[in-house]
């Protein structure tokens, strides 16, 4: 890839990671300053700027011809012909804001138009999930499988859309942290056997849709297409332990608003 190898982007990545971290930590008990950006449940903090600033720094020292698209500062450099770096610096701003400890950074490592690295690191518990397109996913150094759970009333469902929101409850638990980057990554890891959500914007999954993926599980849209990774429009995702994605997709399908 562009002469650059996946542990060279994984070192980069890892350390840019734990800088952000370790400002959170920080700001996490501090006084933060909120303010709206499309609704009163979408919001940022003075730290979604300052750690995302932080991880492009950091990156750059090591790829200062790297693009990035990040949540807060947008598209920087080319995101066509070179490596680039799609960046969330706080998923689940408004845990965090709110000092609730369930919020995650996410950073992946993309070229032409895929995932090949992606780090998500949940800064209060300190797991750290990471995939390599084609070498597995871990946490923490462990390697991740997702849920052989078979049946849909035994299943967790990570549940993000007021589509069908009454019926699902009547066939599967729910359970939302709050930060879809985690949510997904519980996926990965056996937590939960499923994520439905839309209106999801690229940063939210670039880097979990691999880690679910590595891990054995399977991501799609709701009607079961490849999810890209394009930063123009927001997207629908359904992410299982790929026993239950056909019947989730079903479900979805045929759910009344």
């Amino acid at each position: 890839m562009v002469n650059i190898s996946l542990g060279e982007l994984e070192h980069a990545g890892l350390a840019a990671a734990h800088r952000a971290a370790d400002l959170l930590k920080i700001g996490f008990y501090s006084e933060i300053d909120v303010k709206i950006k499309s609704h009163k449940h979408d919001i940022v903090t003075q730290f979604d700027k300052k750690s995302e600033e932080l991880i492009v720094s950091v990156i750059k020292d090591f790829f200062p011809h790297h693009g990035f698209v990040g949540e807060e500062l947008g598209i920087m450099g080319s995101t066509t012909k070179n490596i680039y770096w799609i960046i969330d610096p706080i998923d689940g701003t408004w845990n965090f804001a709110r000092q609730i400890p369930s919020f995650a950074i996410s950073i992946a490592a993309c070229f032409d138009g895929m995932t090949h690295l992606g780090i998500c690191l949940d800064p209060i518990s300190g797991e750290l999930f990471i995939a390599r397109r084609g070498g597995g996913a871990t946490m923490n150094g462990k390697a991740l499988h997702v849920s052989q759970t078979g049946q849909l009333e035994d299943a967790g469902i990570s549940f993000g859309t007021s589509v069908g929101v009454n019926a699902i409850h009547e066939i599967a638990l729910i359970r939302r942290s709050g930060s879809s980057v985690l949510d997904l990554c519980y996926v990965a890891k056996g937590a939960l056997e499923g994520f439905i959500n839309h209106n999801l914007h690229v940063w939210d999954f670039a880097a979990a849709k691999l880690i679910v993926e590595e891990a054995g599980g399977v991501v799609t849209t709701f009607d079961g297409k490849p999810v890209s990774l394009d930063t123009g429009h927001r997207h629908t995702l359904i992410a299982s332990n790929r026993i239950l994605h056909e019947e989730l997709i079903r479900w979805i399908s045929t759910a009344n608003p």
